[in-house]
Formats: C-alpha cells, sequence, structure tokens
C-alpha cells in the first residue's frame, strides 16, 4: 500500500512495518495526525546512498537532503487492527480518507490521501528499503551488549560447549565496517561481499547453540527443588557469565546475521535485480523468526524466574536463602528485560504474577496440615502392623498345631527309631 498525502509525504505500509518518505516537518505532521509516538514507534532512519535510493538518485541538493527523510515506523498492534478492521475509506474526490479520534465518540481531526499507482520497479525499490532499514535496526543498543560480554566470550562458549560463539563479536564488527562502507559509497564491493559470503552458517549455529543452552539452563532446575537450588538457578539465570551473557550475545549474533542479510540484499540488488524481490521476502522472513523466537525465550525465562522464586511455607524461615532469591530475581529480570528491549520484544502479561511470599499464618496451616496428613500415614501404618502381627501369629499357631500331629501320627505307626 502507498499513499501520499498532501505535503509530499509518501506511505509505505509493508505488513507491521510504515515506511514514511519526504520532508522530515511533514512528516512530523502525518505522525502526530496518526497519533503515532515518534520516539517509541520509530525503528529506523535511512542513513545512507543504498536507503536514501531515490532522493539521492535525483541529484538532490544538499539543503534537500537535510530536509528529507525517510523513516520506518512499527504500527502498534491497536493501530495496525484498526486498520486492517476499517481499511482505508475514499472520499468524494477519490483520495483516501481517514478519520483521527480522541476517543471512540469524539472526532481529532480528517486525513486526506492522495493513491499514488506504483510501478513494480517502485514497489520492490521501497520494500527493499523498508527492509534495508529494518535489517539494519531491529536490534537497539548493540554496542552495550557487546560491553556487557567483553571479556566473558570463553566463559559463556564453555557453557554452552559451542566453538562458534567464540566469534560472534568479531563477525559483527566486520559486518558492520562492510555495511557502514557500502552505505557511504553507495555501492558493495565484490570483495566485501566474498570475504563474509560464507559467515551466516557460523551466525546461525552460535545463535541456535546460545538459545538451546538458555533454554536447557532455565529448565534444569524444577520448582519443586530444594530453596537452595533454586537459589542457585536464578543466580545462574542473572549471571553474566551464564544466562545473563548468553541472553545479551544473543542480541549481538542476532544483530550481526540482521547486517549479514542486508548485505546478501545489497548483492542481489547490484547483481541479480531480478531476484532482489525474493532476498527482500527471505530477509523479512529472518525478522519475523528472530522476532518470534525472541518472544517464546523472553517468556520461558521470565516464567521459570517467577516458578522459582516461589517460597513454600515451610521455607520461610531461611531467611537469608530467601533475601538470595529476592536479589537474584530482581537482577534476573532486569537482565530479561534489557534483551527484550534491544530485541523490541514485547514483554508478556504473565510477568503481571509475582512470586509467592507466605507469611507465619501460611507456615502454621502447613504445620498442621503436615501433621494431620502424618497422623493419618500413623494410623495406616498401625492398622497394617496390627494385621501383620495378627498374621504371623496365625501362621506360628498353624505350624505348632501341624508339628504336633505329625508327632502323634509316628508313635500311633509303632516308629522303631522311637
Amino acid at each position: 500500500m502507498s499513499d501520499e498525502p498532501v505535503g509530499g509525504v509518501k506511505l509505505f505500509l509493508d505488513g507491521k512495518d510504515l515506511l514514511l518518505d519526504g520532508n522530515r516537518a511533514d512528516i512530523d505532521r502525518v505522525l502526530e495526525d496518526l497519533s503515532l509516538d515518534r520516539r517509541a514507534a520509530r525503528k529506523g532512519v535511512a542513513v545512507g546512498k543504498t536507503e536514501a535510493g531515490a532522493v539521492v538518485a535525483a541529484g538532490a541538493t544538499a539543503a534537500t537532503l537535510a530536509a528529507t527523510s525517510r523513516e520506518l515506523y512499527e504500527l502498534t498492534p491497536q493501530a495496525k487492527e484498526l486498520i486492517e478492521s476499517f481499511g482505508w475509506a475514499e472520499n468524494a474526490a477519490g483520495s483516501l480518507s481517514g478519520v483521527v479520534r480522541n476517543d471512540r465518540s469524539s472526532i481529532a481531526g480528517h486525513l486526506s490521501f492522495d493513491k499514488a499507482v506504483l510501478g513494480a520497479n517502485q514497489a520492490v525499490a521501497l520494500q527493499t528499503a523498508a527492509v534495508a532499514i529494518a535489517l539494519r535496526s531491529a536490534i537497539a543498543e548493540v554496542e552495550k551488549a557487546v560491553a556487557e560480554v567483553d571479556g566473558k566470550i570463553e566463559d559463556l562458549q564453555r557453557r554452552a560447549r559451542a566453538v562458534e560463539i567464540g566469534e560472534v563479536v568479531a563477525l559483527y564488527r566486520e559486518l558492520e565496517r562492510i555495511v557502514e562502507q557500502t552505505q557511504k559509497r553507495g555501492r558493495l564491493l565484490g570483495a566485501d561481499w566474498d570475504s563474509v559470503d560464507s559467515v551466516r552458517r557460523d551466525l546461525a549455529a552460535a545463535l541456535e547453540k546460545l538459545r538451546t543452552y538458555v533454554t536447557s539452563t532455565v529448565r534444569a532446575t524444577s520448582p519443586d527443588d530444594d530453596l537452595s537450588d533454586r537459589v542457585k538457578a536464578v543466580e545462574q539465570i542473572a549471571s553474566a557469565q551464564s544466562v545473563a551473557g548468553s541472553l545479551q550475545l544473543i542480541a549481538v549474533a542476532e544483530h550481526a546475521l540482521h547486517l549479514w542479510y542486508y548485505i546478501y540484499v545489497e548483492r542481489i540488488r547490484t547483481t541479480d535485480p531480478d531476484e532482489l524481490l525474493e532476498a527482500v521476502e527471505t530477509a523479512r522472513g529472518v525478522l519475523e523468526q528472530h522476532r518470534e523466537l525472541d518472544e517464546q525465550l523472553v517468556a520461558l525465562v521470565l516464567d521459570r524466574i517467577t516458578e522459582l522464586g516461589d517460597v513454600r511455607p515451610l521455607e520461610i524461615h531461611h531467611r537469608l536463602s530467601i533475601r538470595r532469591l529476592d536479589r537474584a530475581m530482581v537482577e534476573a529480570r532486569d537482565s530479561v528485560e534489557t534483551f527484550a528491549e534491544r530485541s523490541r520484544t514485547p514483554l508478556p502479561q504473565l510477568t503481571e504474577r509475582s512470586a509467592t511470599r507466605p507469611g507465619l499464618p501460611e507456615a502454621r496451616a502447613e504445620v498442621r496440615a503436615r501433621a494431620k496428613e502424618a497422623r493419618g500415614v500413623g494410623a495406616d501404618v498401625s492398622r497394617a502392623a496390627a494385621r501383620s502381627v495378627r498374621s504371623q501369629a496365625a501362621r506360628r499357631i498353624d505350624s505348632k498345631r501341624h508339628r504336633k500331629e505329625q508327632d502323634e501320627g509316628g508313635a500311633s505307626r509303632g516308629d522303631p527309631l522311637s
């Protein structure tokens, strides 16, 4: 979908992403009309010749470039649902029109857009620009993630038992360098492509090993285990040498792989343009797959932190352990939420449940329940023991009676040995 409102801003809706191309001031006005928070919704902005595309190709002046922008925004679920439910309506002039509401009954304003029929090349160019910006900006604050795992790679590599993850940071830096150079010159060098052509498999393998390690580690301890074991498990989730560090390294590896696909799309664009749309779809599929896997991982870890953090009534006297547990839970949740922010992963609703912390009344009730259960078990044991004693006594009586009968029978036959 591509529409152009008054002011010359082009809008291209690509799934959940909205690409806006035009004057920065006009883009701000459109975002305000659409009730989109510029800071919260923006995923990225074109920064190089390959992403600016048509603007640069038109020979724009420096002043024009300074006032022009191509920006990518992510629609909120509510905004996307409204568009999918109601669509865009046409006004009497045949232009697309939309209504902006303050609430269900109050109309805040009207939008009017002119339809733009795109040629095949224009549509592919806009899709390419959208996915290029998305690939470069899907992960936020990558350098901070690198700083957090710097010096801990060997520990993470040893724990995950994967040699591949030792090269993640180095590959990320090399790919970042090639992307920056490509953006500056406006084209990808063949030598640059040749140098990174084969690294996709290494990055994909490292990501798989890291995800497997995180998943297996958080599932290794059961919520039914002893308190001391649960404390150690949550501390391991919070550790930069274990799960927390692995999560941040996952963000770095994902970004590195996204940069590889950025370079791959640029390679196809310049060498095999007929296959460009397929390359764009492949890259978009990788972004969506990573998003889904990140959501699953965040939900799993947060859920397990809460489960491991539940304290049972008879454990309330372990005050030091509970304090350690509470401290580790805060640190663990912080590390997961940091990963979620960097990977732009929405936090699941399940985090609203807090770990249970019983008091003395619950502990007393548990003691009474255990005592009652023990009495019931004791009574059952006593009855079983009584039955066993009676059974053994009966067997002894029967045995004596049998021997007596045998003795009497032998005497009556005149046993020669008697």
